[in-house]
């Protein structure tokens, strides 16, 4: 059974004990602060690594991957799995491979730089409406990166400076409908 608490469906930190639910899906997110230049995650070399890295190490581990997204700096990864264990086999291997691929880092050869801003950021979500607008969130956040989408701010105050940059008549019309924000995501249809 899906606990009904926030607090038990989120993990962001250690000393947590990462939700789980076998029966649905989990939304991971990981995030670099160093992943710009040639570095980024979308940098000729490593894009395809990555986007045909993920795949191969899903099916390799048992977890069955719904939907992934690499971006710049972040990737997004929207996943089942039937064990724990498998899991967490999953997201070992991912947080370690892509540093070691994009840094050129090897055994003996270690480079002395943290790529990831902090552990993987991980959610069980619901079956239906929560789902699917986590998987809009991150198809929309695809497109934006690929500019085929204008940015859309996601929380209040990047909405206000957004608003305020190209006015209120362009940012009503943009979106069709005034943004309704609700904490750190805008879960707009696309």
């Amino acid at each position: 059974m899906l606990s009904t608490t926030k607090k038990d469906r989120e993990y962001s930190g250690r000393g947590m004990k990462r939700p789980f639910s076998p029966s649905n899906a989990l939304h991971v997110t990981m995030r670099s602060h160093v992943a710009q230049g040639p570095w980024s995650m979308l940098a000729p070399r490593n894009g395809s690594w990555i986007k045909s890295y993920i795949p191969d190490l899903a099916r390799r581990v048992g977890v069955r991957l719904d939907h992934f997204s690499v971006q710049g700096n972040h990737l997004h990864v929207v996943l089942r799995s039937r064990g724990e264990k498998n899991l967490h086999t999953f997201l070992r291997a991912l947080a370690g491979r892509i540093p070691r691929h994009i840094l050129g880092a090897e055994k003996g050869r270690p480079k002395r730089v943290q790529f990831w801003e902090s552990r993987p950021y991980s959610r069980v979500l619901s079956w239906g409406k929560e789902f699917w607008n986590v998987m809009r969130y991150v198809e929309r956040n695809t497109l934006e990166v690929l500019h085929k989408l204008p940015y859309l701010a996601r929380s209040k105050a990047l909405a206000e400076k957004y608003r305020e940059k190209i006015g209120e008549s362009l940012f009503k019309n943009r979106l069709g409908r005034e943004s309704e924000c609700s904490g750190q995501l805008v879960m707009l249809g696309i």
